[in-house]
């Protein structure tokens, strides 16, 4: 196994050195690259790595889903849906408690909507778990706005009373 895992962060590093060839970074960003149930694993393949979890409200996702046709989600049935997702989310709470303590300090959690409605605070935890400077700022924090929080006009009195009562815990607007 400590073979494996060694040759693997090898067999990573060359792979994503290759891609980047001349260019000089420091840090590298794999968007969505971990399982939400299972990311303890990313700490035996990279260095230094840090993770952000980033959550979002159930309406917002379940509005989005509903929009582009997911199929891989049950976003034809809110019953469904909302049972499947609170399933999910007590499981992730589980597998969060479990996380060992060495790993803890390198994980950092963000609620998108919080992202969004505090743009420059987020953005500044973001950046000093990180340990890094701004170096642009050509993010349009007024168009992501727009679309998290979609779901307030697009889903039906009744969708967002059904969602509200059945996982609450789990909003964030």
């Amino acid at each position: 196994e400590d073979i494996f895992f060694k040759q693997s962060k090898i067999y990573l590093n060359k792979i994503i050195r290759y891609q980047l060839e001349n260019k000089k970074l420091d840090n590298i960003v794999l968007d969505q690259a971990l399982n939400m149930l299972n990311f303890n694993n990313i700490f035996s393949y990279f260095d230094n790595v840090k993770v952000i979890l980033v959550t979002r409200d159930p309406r917002g996702i379940y509005n989005s889903m509903k929009t582009r046709q997911s199929l891989a989600y049950p976003n034809y049935n809110l019953k469904i849906w909302s049972e499947w997702y609170d399933q999910i989310m007590q499981q992730f709470n589980n597998y969060k408690r479990k996380i060992p303590k060495k790993y803890k300090k390198h994980i950092l959690e963000i609620k998108f909507e919080d992202f969004v409605r505090n743009y420059e605070r987020e953005q500044k935890r973001i950046l000093n778990f990180l340990n890094i400077s701004k170096i642009n700022n050509n993010f349009d924090i007024k168009k992501t706005e727009f679309n998290v929080f979609k779901a307030r006009k697009e889903l039906s009195n009744f969708e967002k009373n059904y969602i509200k009562k059945k996982l609450l815990k789990y909003l964030q607007w």
